[in-house]
This record gives C-alpha cells, structure tokens and sequence, in this order.
C-alpha cells in the first residue's frame, strides 16, 4: 500500500486572494490532477526557475569576468593615448608660440591662444560627459554588481 503524508494548507481570502485564485485556476484547467499533483508540479517548477536564476547569475557573472579582462588593455592603451596626446600638446604648444614669439616656455608659462581655446574645449567635453555620467549613476540608484 502506497504511504501518503497528509499535509494542510489554509489560504486566509485577505492575505492569500492570489495564491486562492491561482491554484483554483489550477484545479479548474487540470480536473484530472489531485491536489497534491499540482502542489507537487508547482514545487518542481518553482524548483526549476531558481535553477535558472542560479545559472543565469553565474553566467553573468562569468561574462563580466571577460568582459574586464577585456577592458582592462583598452583601459592601459587609453593610458598611453592621453600621455602621448599631451607630449603631442605640448609640441604644437611650442611651434604655436614659436611661430608667434621668439622665446619658447612650457604649458605652464605660456599658452598659444588657439592652444588654450583647444584645452578648455576638450576639458568642457570632459566635464560634460563625466556631468552625464553622474546622472546616469544617479538615475540608475544603488544596484546590485554596480561595478
């Protein structure tokens, strides 16, 4: 003879109006399953979907792993471009003013006017994008793998 467990459920109308309407509407499309059938059903499909969950989690989780390897060059290469973009600078500083002027100084002592209207552009860009940057992190609140 087959052992059975009884187990009880109440649903209370007010706090469980949606687990009651659910399952009846479980019971109404599948006459044929008891109740402990669908109870069973609905455990190994919630079952299941945390499967998923855990899975997609770890997935994304691997993903972000190679995308920063990936990032972490550019990021180094970038590096490089803004250290060689400023040597770049500061040579046409120079022919600027030495085409102008006869005494040749730093960017710190002096600054061809084309040269300054070029600095302040870029670092107004600048500015803009690390401007929208902050919106979107603030829009976007504190999340989960903000990284």
């Amino acid at each position: 003879m087959e052992e059975r467990v009884r187990f009880e459920a109440k649903f209370i109308p007010e706090t469980h109006a949606f687990a009651i309407e659910f399952y009846s509407k479980l019971l109404e499309e599948d006459k044929e399953k008891t109740k402990a059938d669908i109870l069973q059903d609905l455990c190994m499909e919630l079952t299941e979907l945390r499967e998923e969950v855990a899975t997609m989690q770890e997935l994304r989780e691997a993903i972000l792993a190679d995308v920063k390897k990936e990032l972490d060059p550019i990021r180094i290469r970038t590096g490089y471009i803004d250290k060689n973009t400023r040597v770049l600078m500061e040579i046409e500083n120079g022919r600027l003013i030495k085409e102008g002027i006869s005494s040749l100084g730093g960017m710190s002592d002096l600054v061809a006017k084309p040269m300054k209207q070029a600095i302040q552009r870029v670092s107004d860009e600048i500015a803009a994008y690390r401007t929208k940057k902050l919106n979107r992190e603030r829009y976007k609140g504190p999340q989960e793998g903000n990284e």
